[in-house]
C-alpha cells in the first residue's frame, strides 16, 4: 500500500510538471511571436487569410477582423503574424477562411496603463493575436470554404430569437453566446446587482444543459422500457446529460468557464461509463489539468480564476456538509451555497474587478433560480426541439421570465462599492482568510478572520496633509484627462474621448481610476474645451457623479477661485480669451497651488493666447500639462521660458495621426531644463506637491507581458 501510494505521489508531481512547462511554453511562444515595439503604425500591403470574424453590432461602424497577416519591415521584423484590424462596413463583410488583399496599419500590442483599468494586451496574448491595426483598404482574392452545419444552424436560429423573442439581445447570450445585443445599462444593472455571470455563459448553463439533457432521456426511457433491456437507464442518462452539455457549448463557444464546466461533466462521465467512482475534487483536478492542457494562455483570463474559484469554494464549502432534512434540504442548501459564494470569492472579485456588490446575496437568491429554472432551460427547448407548439411555449416562458428578472433586479439594485487597489500581500491574506472561513471552525476562530476577511475595503491611500495635493495624469491615448485630489477634494479636469465604435475613455478609463481613490467622491468636473478627445468621456463621468459641479468653457473664464485643505484653486483667463471663437483658444486653463508645489493644467490653447497665460502665473510652475498634446502651435519659446517648468507632461496617443508631441517642443521644454514625459511611454503618471515624486503606472505595475519602451 505504501509503495502504491508513492507511485501515486511521482505520477502526480510528473503529471504537475509536464502542466506547468507546457503552460510556460505555451506563454513564451505567444510573447516571442508578438509584433516588436518597434512596430508603430507601418503600412503593410499583402494577401491575408481571415481567420475570424467578429461581426460589428448594429450601431458600430467597425467590425473586428482576425488575420494571418505578413508583415516585412526593414531593420524591424519580418514574419506571419495573427493580427486584429479594425474593418470599416465599407470594405465588405468577409468570412473565415476567406483570402483578401489587405492595405492596412499595423502595430505593436499596447495599452493604456491606468489604475482599474482594462488591459488590452493581456487580453491580445491569452488569444494568440499578435497585433493590431485597422484596414485601409481591401478587396476578396478567393472565398473560404462554404458555411458549416453549424454555422448554419447558429445563423437560422439568431434569425428566429431576433424575430420572435421579446428580448433577443439576453436570448442570444444565454443561447449562443453572443452578447452584443444586451444594451450597455442593462450590463451596468447586472454589475450593480452581482449577477453579471447569469449572461455571460459559464459553467452554470452547462450544468443547467446537461440536467435539461438527463431528465429528457430518463422520461424517454421510462417511457420506452423495452429500451432499458440494452441500455442501463442510470448510466445512459448520465451519457445523455454529458452529451447534452458536449451539444450546448458547441453552439456558444468554448469559452474558458464553459470549457471547464465540460471538462468536470465529461471527467464524471466518463467515470460513470466505466464504473469509476471519483471524488468531487479529483473531478475538479481533472478538469484543471484538461483545461490549462488544451488552453494554456487561459491562465490570463479572470475567466479561469473565477470560474474555478466558484466551484472550488462550493466544494470547500460542502465538502463537510451533514443531510438536512428533506423539507428543508433545497432551500437551505441554496442559502448556504449563495452566502459561501459571497464571503468566498469576495476578495478574489475585489481583486479582479476593483468593485463589490453588496446586494449580490439578495439578487442572486433571487436571480439564479429564476434562470436556472425557467429561462435557460425554455431557451435549450426552444433551440434544440423547433417543433412548433414547443418552440412557441417554451420562448414565451423564457420571455417572461426575463421580464420578471429584470422587474425584480431594477427593484433590488443599488450602485456598487469600489474599491481600493491593494498590494499583492493584502489579496493573498484575504483570499486565506476567507477560504478559511468556509472551513469548520469554531465560531471564536471566525471572529479572528474578520479584520483580514474585509482587508479590500481598506482605503488606497493615506489622507493628504493640509496644504498638499496628489495630481494624476491619466494615460487616455490621445486626448487628455487629470485629476486632482486635496485631503477632502477630488476635482477631474477633462475626461478623454468616446469613439464612434462605442468605447467611452469616461467610462472605461476615467470612471476605473476614480475608483481606485482613497476619496472617491467627485465634487468638480472641468472640461476644458468641447473637441472630443476632451469632453467626449465627461457625459459617462457626470452620469455617475451627479452631484459634481461641471464647468466648462462657458463658465470657467468668470469663475471665481477657490480653496479646499489650504489649496488654491484658479483658472486664468483674459476678456481676448473670452471673446475668442475658437474652441481650442477658448480652452479653460487651471493653477493648483499648495504650500510646497504649484501645477498648471492647460487644454488645447494655441500660442496666440499664452503669453496672456503665463504673465498671469508669476513664476515657475512645478509641474505643466503642456498645452494641446504638445502640437508645434503650442508652447512658444517665451512661454516655456516663462513659466520653466521642472515636470512637463504630455498627453497624447502611441503613434498618433498628428505626432504630437512635436519633437521641437520636446527639445524646446528639455532646453528649460524640464524633465519630460509622455503618458503613453510612462502609463499614468502620479505627482505629490510636497515631495515632487512623481511615478509611471506602466513601470510600477509592469507584467512580463507589458510592452516597454525607453523613456
Amino acid at each position: 500500500m505504501l509503495r502504491f501510494k508513492r507511485v501515486r505521489l511521482i505520477a502526480l508531481v510528473v503529471l504537475c510538471g509536464t502542466v506547468a512547462i507546457h503552460v510556460a511554453n505555451a506563454h513564451r511562444q505567444a510573447l516571442s511571436s508578438r509584433l516588436p515595439g518597434c512596430v508603430i503604425g507601418a503600412s503593410v500591403d499583402a494577401r491575408a487569410k481571415v481567420l475570424s470574424v467578429d461581426e460589428a453590432a448594429a450601431e458600430a461602424p467597425y467590425h473586428q477582423i482576425v488575420l494571418r497577416l505578413p508583415v516585412s519591415i526593414p531593420n524591424c521584423t519580418h514574419g506571419v503574424y495573427q493580427v486584429r484590424l479594425s474593418w470599416s462596413r465599407s470594405l465588405g463583410l468577409p468570412l473565415a477562411g476567406e483570402t483578401w488583399q489587405v492595405q492596412a496599419k499595423v502595430r505593436a500590442p499596447w495599452s493604456m496603463r491606468n489604475p482599474g483599468g482594462f488591459d488590452y494586451e493581456r487580453w491580445l496574448l491569452a488569444r494568440r493575436i499578435d497585433g493590431t491595426g485597422y484596414a485601409r483598404g481591401a478587396k476578396p482574392l478567393s472565398s473560404g470554404p462554404p458555411p458549416s452545419p453549424l454555422q448554419n444552424f447558429r445563423q437560422r436560429l439568431g434569425v428566429r430569437l431576433d424575430a420572435e423573442s421579446r428580448h433577443p439581445g439576453i436570448a442570444r447570450a444565454l443561447t449562443l453566446g453572443d452578447d452584443r445585443g444586451i444594451a450597455q445599462a442593462f450590463w451596468g444593472l447586472l454589475r450593480d446587482t452581482g449577477t453579471v455571470h447569469l449572461l455571460v455563459v459559464s459553467g452554470l448553463h452547462v450544468g443547467i444543459a446537461a440536467a435539461v439533457a438527463h431528465l429528457l432521456a430518463a422520461m424517454l426511457l421510462r417511457g420506452v422500457p423495452v429500451v432499458c433491456a440494452y441500455l442501463p437507464a442510470a448510466r445512459s442518462a448520465r451519457a445523455a446529460a454529458v452529451l447534452g452539455a458536449t451539444a450546448y457549448v458547441i453552439l456558444v463557444g468554448f469559452e474558458v468557464p464553459v470549457t471547464r464546466a465540460l471538462c468536470m461533466a465529461a471527467v464524471a462521465g466518463v467515470a460513470v461509463l466505466a464504473s469509476r467512482r471519483l471524488g468531487a475534487w479529483q473531478s475538479y483536478a481533472a478538469a484543471l489539468t484538461a483545461t490549462l492542457l488544451s488552453t494554456p494562455l487561459a491562465l490570463l483570463e479572470q475567466g479561469l480564476w473565477l470560474s474555478f474559484g466558484a466551484v472550488g469554494v462550493l466544494l470547500l464549502r460542502f465538502s463537510n456538509l451533514h443531510r438536512a432534512p428533506l423539507r428543508l434540504r433545497a432551500l437551505r442548501l441554496l442559502g448556504q451555497a449563495q452566502s459561501a459564494l459571497f464571503i468566498g470569492m469576495f476578495p478574489l472579485l475585489a481583486a479582479a474587478t476593483g468593485q463589490w456588490a453588496w446586494v449580490a446575496p439578495v439578487a442572486n437568491a433571487v436571480a439564479v433560480p429564476l434562470v436556472s429554472i425557467a429561462v435557460v432551460p425554455a431557451l435549450l427547448i426552444y433551440a434544440f426541439l423547433p417543433v412548433d407548439g414547443v418552440a412557441y411555449w417554451s420562448l414565451a416562458v423564457a420571455d417572461q421570465a426575463v421580464t420578471l428578472l429584470v422587474e425584480l433586479l431594477q427593484e433590488i439594485s443599488a450602485p456598487t462599492m469600489s474599491l481600493a487597489e491593494q498590494p499583492l500581500a493584502i489579496v493573498v491574506l484575504s483570499i486565506a482568510a476567507a477560504l478559511a472561513w468556509l472551513l469548520p471552525l469554531p465560531r471564536r476562530f471566525r471572529v479572528m478572520l474578520v479584520p483580514a476577511l474585509l482587508a479590500p475595503l481598506a482605503p488606497g491611500d493615506a489622507p493628504l496633509p493640509p496644504g498638499v495635493f496628489r495630481l494624476h495624469v491619466l494615460d487616455v491615448g490621445q486626448g487628455s484627462a487629470a485629476i486632482v485630489e486635496t485631503r477632502t477634494s477630488t476635482l477631474l479636469f477633462d475626461a478623454g474621448a468616446r469613439y464612434p465604435s462605442g468605447f467611452d475613455i469616461g467610462e472605461r478609463v476615467v470612471l476605473p481610476a476614480l475608483a481606485q481613490l482613497s476619496r472617491r467622491r467627485l465634487d468638480r468636473l472641468v472640461v476644458s474645451h468641447p473637441d472630443n478627445d476632451h469632453a467626449g468621456g465627461a457625459e459617462a463621468v457626470h452620469a455617475v457623479h451627479r452631484e459634481a459641479q461641471l464647468i466648462d468653457d462657458a463658465s470657467c473664464h468668470t469663475y471665481a477661485g477657490w480653496q479646499r485643505d489650504g489649496v488654491h484653486f484658479r483658472f486664468l483667463s483674459h476678456p481676448r480669451i473670452r471673446q475668442e471663437s475658437a474652441d481650442n483658444d477658448r480652452s479653460c486653463t487651471l493653477l493648483v497651488e499648495g504650500r510646497h508645489g504649484r501645477a498648471l493644467l492647460t487644454g488645447d490653447t494655441s500660442a496666440r493666447y499664452e503669453g496672456l497665460i503665463g504673465r498671469q502665473v508669476d513664476g515657475q510652475v512645478d509641474l505643466l500639462i503642456a498645452p494641446h498634446h504638445g502640437s508645434i502651435t503650442s508652447s512658444s519659446p517665451s512661454f516655456v521660458r516663462r513659466l520653466s517648468p521642472r515636470l512637463v507632461v504630455f498627453s497624447a496617443g502611441r503613434g498618433n495621426r498628428y505626432r504630437h508631441p512635436h519633437p521641437a517642443v520636446v527639445a524646446r521644454f528639455r532646453r528649460a531644463g524640464s524633465r519630460v514625459f509622455i503618458t503613453h511611454e510612462s502609463g499614468m503618471l502620479r505627482w505629490r506637491s510636497d515631495d515632487k515624486k512623481v511615478t509611471g503606472w506602466r513601470a510600477q505595475n509592469a507584467r512580463y507581458w507589458t510592452q516597454r519602451l525607453s523613456m
